[in-house]
């Protein structure tokens, strides 16, 4: 029963390490509220097969090649269409940093913006000027609850009190 006794302080800590472990690392991350992704789909590119068919010898074997023909659309800039400038790319480089890319229905001018962004974005409206209208929202913040900070409190107690 000595060696209990001598190893008692030990088992304690351990097991209070693992139990600060599981607080401090759960299994399930959640999160206060769900972040808004912006879905890009691209329907620009057409794609039509066309088989060829080459005879390189007289035996029955033929060789075939296959050739894919992309159309791309084109659009027409003239003065008579409206001054907006359509949003061709977001890309949130950082937290606070993103990339912008718009051109001039007008002009077909393009422009490439570096902008700060505040927060996670909520709304993305093309304009008639190069920078888009944007409404940003809040980031989530994690909380550490009252009891939480108790309970770090008088384990940091433990454990000086053990220790000394």
């Amino acid at each position: 029963m000595k060696w209990l006794r001598q190893a008692f302080p030990t088992l304690i800590i351990l097991l209070l390490g693992v139990i600060v472990g599981r607080i401090l690392f759960p299994k399930t991350v959640t999160v206060g509220r769900v972040i808004p992704t912006i879905i890009t789909k691209y329907d620009t590119v057409q794609t039509r097969w066309r088989d060829i068919v080459h005879r390189t010898t007289t035996d029955t074997f033929n060789l075939v090649v296959k050739e894919t023909i992309h159309d791309t659309v084109v659009i027409n800039v003239t003065e008579n269409r409206p001054a907006l400038w359509p949003v061709l790319l977001y890309e949130q480089s950082s937290r606070d940093t993103a990339m912008l890319r718009t051109f001039d229905l007008q002009s077909g001018r393009g422009a490439s913006l570096k902008i700060f962004t505040p927060g996670p974005i909520t709304g993305l409206y093309a304009d008639s000027i190069a920078r888009p209208s944007m409404n940003f929202g809040v980031w989530p913040v994690a909380h550490t609850s009252t009891i939480k900070k108790l309970f770090y409190g008088s384990l940091g107690y433990a454990a000086c009190k053990v220790l000394n």
